[in-house]
């Protein structure tokens, strides 16, 4: 019985997962936030130009400035959709961090986590 109701939770999160996923998928087309144009175009092409070092500046840690540096380098070739790298990446680390957060609950609470 155990088995099942375990086989039915991670299909329930799973399930979740997958909504949420494509509910935040769609937002990559979009700009968005004026945040992204000092990120990427601003403190990411200084990344590229000066380095990492050099280019690290105010507000975010050393490895933010990292991905803002590669996500400019993904930002030339898609001048259109330049902010979508970024997006992604964010994506990308949210689906880490729930990764991580689902591991560190006990199984009864990853539910909510995925909820949340």
């Amino acid at each position: 019985m155990s088995r099942l109701l375990q086989h039915a939770d991670a299909r329930r999160l799973i399930a979740l997962f997958v909504v949420g996923l494509t509910l935040r998928l769609p937002g990559v087309l979009f700009n968005g936030v004026a945040d992204i144009y000092q990120m990427v175009l601003d403190w990411g092409f200084d990344v590229r130009a000066l380095g990492l070092a050099r280019a690290f500046d105010i507000n975010y840690g050393v490895l933010s400035y990292a991905v803002f540096g590669a996500v400019a380098r993904l930002a030339e070739e898609m001048p259109r959709f330049w902010w979508a790298p970024y997006k992604l990446a964010v994506v990308l680390f949210e689906v880490g961090v729930l990764a991580v957060l689902v591991q560190l609950v006990r199984p009864a609470e990853r539910t909510l986590v995925m909820w949340l």
